[in-house]
Protein backbone atom coordinates (compact mmCIF):
# COMPACT_ATOMS: atom_id res chain seq x y z
CA UNK A 1 0.00 0.00 0.00
CA UNK A 2 1.58 3.29 -0.81
CA UNK A 3 1.77 6.44 1.30
CA UNK A 4 -1.36 7.94 -1.33
CA UNK A 5 -3.86 5.24 -0.75
CA UNK A 6 -2.99 5.46 3.24
CA UNK A 7 -3.18 9.57 3.23
CA UNK A 8 -6.66 9.09 0.95
CA UNK A 9 -7.81 6.93 3.55
CA UNK A 10 -7.23 8.81 6.57
CA UNK A 11 -8.56 11.98 4.78
CA UNK A 12 -11.61 10.11 4.45
CA UNK A 13 -11.50 9.24 7.47
CA UNK A 14 -11.40 12.66 9.39
CA UNK A 15 -14.05 14.23 6.59
CA UNK A 16 -16.48 11.39 7.74
CA UNK A 17 -15.49 12.12 11.68
CA UNK A 18 -15.34 16.25 11.82
CA UNK A 19 -16.93 16.71 8.73
CA UNK A 20 -14.18 18.68 6.93
CA UNK A 21 -10.60 17.94 5.63
CA UNK A 22 -7.66 19.67 6.95
CA UNK A 23 -4.54 20.10 4.47
CA UNK A 24 -3.25 16.73 4.96
CA UNK A 25 0.10 15.66 3.28
CA UNK A 26 1.98 12.36 3.46
CA UNK A 27 4.35 13.74 5.71
CA UNK A 28 1.76 15.75 7.94
CA UNK A 29 2.26 14.61 10.94
CA UNK A 30 -0.88 13.19 12.75
CA UNK A 31 -0.25 15.05 16.14
CA UNK A 32 0.39 18.61 14.22
CA UNK A 33 -3.38 17.99 12.94
CA UNK A 34 -4.93 17.20 16.47
CA UNK A 35 -6.19 13.34 14.86
CA UNK A 36 -7.23 11.79 17.63
CA UNK A 37 -7.56 8.33 18.95
CA UNK A 38 -10.63 7.76 17.29
CA UNK A 39 -9.70 8.42 14.34
CA UNK A 40 -6.59 6.58 14.37
CA UNK A 41 -8.21 3.51 15.70
CA UNK A 42 -10.74 3.30 12.75
CA UNK A 43 -7.31 3.91 10.65
CA UNK A 44 -6.24 0.88 12.14
CA UNK A 45 -9.42 -1.45 11.38
CA UNK A 46 -9.38 0.12 7.85
CA UNK A 47 -6.21 -0.74 6.94
CA UNK A 48 -6.48 -3.85 8.57
CA UNK A 49 -9.50 -4.91 6.40
CA UNK A 50 -7.65 -3.39 3.30
CA UNK A 51 -4.08 -5.51 3.89
CA UNK A 52 -4.69 -7.93 5.77
CA UNK A 53 -2.28 -6.47 8.37
CA UNK A 54 -2.48 -5.47 11.77
CA UNK A 55 -1.23 -2.01 12.82
CA UNK A 56 -1.79 -1.14 16.53
CA UNK A 57 -3.45 2.70 17.18
CA UNK A 58 -0.24 3.26 19.30
CA UNK A 59 2.11 1.80 16.27
CA UNK A 60 -0.10 4.46 14.23
CA UNK A 61 0.91 7.32 16.75
CA UNK A 62 4.39 6.33 17.00
CA UNK A 63 4.78 6.23 12.92
CA UNK A 64 3.38 9.80 12.65
CA UNK A 65 2.36 10.13 9.25
CA UNK A 66 0.78 8.72 6.59
CA UNK A 67 4.21 8.05 4.61
CA UNK A 68 5.56 6.12 7.70
CA UNK A 69 2.68 4.51 8.23
CA UNK A 70 2.71 3.34 4.65
CA UNK A 71 6.34 1.92 4.83
CA UNK A 72 5.16 -0.10 8.15
CA UNK A 73 2.32 -1.71 6.35
CA UNK A 74 4.79 -2.67 3.48
CA UNK A 75 6.96 -4.25 5.72
CA UNK A 76 4.55 -6.18 7.92
CA UNK A 77 3.14 -7.80 4.72
CA UNK A 78 6.30 -8.39 3.41
CA UNK A 79 7.44 -10.68 6.48
CA UNK A 80 3.93 -11.72 6.74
Amino acid sequence: MTGDVVLETLRRIVADSHGEVPEITADSRFADLEIDSLVLLELSVVLERACGVKIFEDELVDAGTARAVAALLRERSAVG
